[in-house]
């Protein structure tokens, strides 16, 4: 699974005709990744390494409306994440790498935000 690891963050550093830090690019690994086109106009609020040294690998936080979050929750069920919080999904592999995926309410509810980690301990 380090193997579908690698690839992941591969595909979501990696750009064809874009720089691979393309906000665009990002959001549309987010798309591809939970197959969730109403979240095409979300907007990277952040990208790279994880600043949690306890979690090593990669982090994104994206801002995204009510469908893109709806989309996400049905995502989760189809590809396998589990819930571990009230607003918190899991994905393990059986080699120990995982992702987290955090939804976030905004406090005016016009935007959440999405904290996604790829996290290979």
């Amino acid at each position: 699974m380090r193997i579908l690891l690698a690839v992941i963050c591969a595909t979501l550093l990696v750009s064809c005709g874009e720089g691979p830090r393309s906000p665009q690019r990002w959001v549309d690994n987010l798309v591809q990744r939970f197959n969730v086109p109403d979240c095409a106009d979300a907007t990277l609020l952040r990208g790279g390494r994880n600043p949690d040294v306890s979690k090593p690998g990669a982090m994104w936080i994206y801002a995204a409306g009510d469908d893109c979050i709806a989309d996400m929750k049905a995502a989760f069920a189809i590809i396998g994440f589990e819930r571990v919080g009230a607003s918190t999904y899991r994905y393990a592999s059986q080699n120990g790498w995982y992702e987290l995926v955090e939804l976030a309410p905004s406090d005016d509810t016009r935007r959440a935000t999405i904290i996604w980690e790829t996290i290979d301990p």
